[in-house]
């Protein structure tokens, strides 16, 4: 399986129709994991950037798939940690 790259994973995002809020909050995060990324790369340190970027797009899909999707209900990482807080829910999450 490849690595789709910023433009396939935007694409993939976008395909789901996120809310305004959801894009901006990923958005975001691509930008600053972009930016840890090419800082790490600089500093010699070996780093897919395509893949850190795609994964920052589309890390948090599952919160915005249509109710009764399957892909909703494959455990997240943070569901099978124990003590773990609570996931951010649209009425939860900044605007």
């Amino acid at each position: 399986m490849s690595v789709p790259g910023r433009a396939a994973a935007a694409a993939l995002l976008l395909s789901v129709q996120p809310p305004p809020w959801h894009v901006r909050h990923v958005r975001a995060v691509a930008e600053i994991a972009a930016w840890l990324a090419f800082r790490a790369a600089a500093a010699g340190h070996p780093v897919d950037r395509a893949l850190v970027e795609s994964a920052a797009l589309l890390h948090d899909v599952d919160k915005v798939l249509p109710p009764g999707d399957p892909l909703r209900a494959l455990p997240t990482a943070r569901a099978a940690r124990p003590g773990s807080r609570p996931v951010a829910t649209p009425s939860s999450h900044p605007p």
